[in-house]
Formats: C-alpha cells, structure tokens, sequence
C-alpha cells in the first residue's frame, strides 16, 4: 500500500490538501497495474478512524503508521521553519503597529516572557546579536516595508490578490457548510 497527501492545484500553484490517500497497487492485466483509492482521511487526525482501518490489513496499517509519523513530523518542521523566517517581520510589524498607537487586542503578558525564551534560543543557537554601528542611529533605521510579508496582498489584479480572494470565498463556503451542519446535528439531537 501507498500513502501520500492529497494534492489540488490553484493557479498553477500546487498546495497540499487535507487529506491522506491510501492506495493499492492491483494488477490490470498483461503485466499492467493500477492504484485503486482504498482510504482517505483527516491528515491531521490524531488517530486513523475504526472504518478507515476495518479497510487494511494490519501491515498496511504499520505502513500507515510510519507513514503519519514521517508527515506530522516533516508538518512540524515545515511550520517552524515558516515560523522562524518570519520572525524578523513579524517583530519588526508588532513594533510598527505600536508605534502608530496600536494596541494588543488581547492581554500580551505572556509576550514577555516569549520574547526571553527567544532570547535564549538566539543565544543558545549561536546566533548572537550583531555590534551595533557606533555613533547616534539614524531615525527609521529599520524600515518596516522592506520586510512586508505580502506587500501586494491588497493590490487589485496581483496574483496574490486573486488567491486570496479564491482562498477567502473557499473559507467563507467552509464555514458556511459547518454551521449548516452544526444546526442539522441540533435538529438531529433533540428528534
């Protein structure tokens, strides 16, 4: 058996989609084979579900195990480094937005002491603070701009408009989708 993460195609951009496929390898016929689409599942779930495993047998299911392993794993990595090579803009945002009078819209306590765990990962990743130039700093000496994370987010016409506004009308069906489900589950509930 074969595992791999659904994949969809947008624009020509390829994303990866929620979901695990299992497939299986039959044979077609004069030395032919084909896949045939056994399972599909939550890719982040915690657990394969009862009715997806009654379908493998209990190798494929170690298959499965070492697959998910390896995904939620490389998922992991994957987040942090994104979290890692935005860090600089996402400081360097937040210290924009409060010097233009911006405030928290929630209690930032715990800031402060994520900015000292940061701190000491620096420290302990060797990545030490440059020197500094001597002298006085000149005034806006870390442009915020420079680092926008999307600077053409809003920019009718851009591409990166266009997918956000695909991805936002995808979100809005979504969430649309589970409130009807949501009230249909009520209904069910009280019958």
């Amino acid at each position: 058996m074969h595992f791999k993460v659904s994949e969809y195609q947008i624009q020509g951009q390829t994303f990866k989609g929620s979901t695990i496929v299992g497939l299986r390898t039959q044979p077609a016929g004069e030395g032919k084979f084909r896949q045939k689409k056994i399972l599909s599942v939550d890719r982040f779930a915690k657990a394969l579900p009862a009715e997806a495993r009654a379908l493998i047998d209990d190798s494929e299911y170690q298959q499965y195990l070492i697959f998910k392993e390896k995904h939620d794993k490389k998922y992991r990595e994957e987040q942090l480094q994104i979290a890692i090579d935005y860090l600089t803009t996402a400081l360097l945002s937040a210290a924009q937005g409060l010097k233009e009078g911006l405030r928290p819209s929630h209690d930032i306590s715990g800031a402060w002491a994520a900015l000292d765990g940061l701190t000491a990962a620096l420290q302990a990743a060797d990545l030490m603070r440059p020197k500094r130039p001597r002298g006085r700093p000149s005034n806006g000496s870390h442009d915020v701009s420079a680092y926008a994370v999307m600077p053409n987010l809003l920019e009718e016409g851009s591409e990166t408009h266009k997918l956000l506004q695909f991805l936002t009308n995808k979100l809005n069906h979504a969430n649309h989708t589970i409130k009807q489900l949501e009230i249909e589950l009520e209904q069910l509930k009280r019958t």
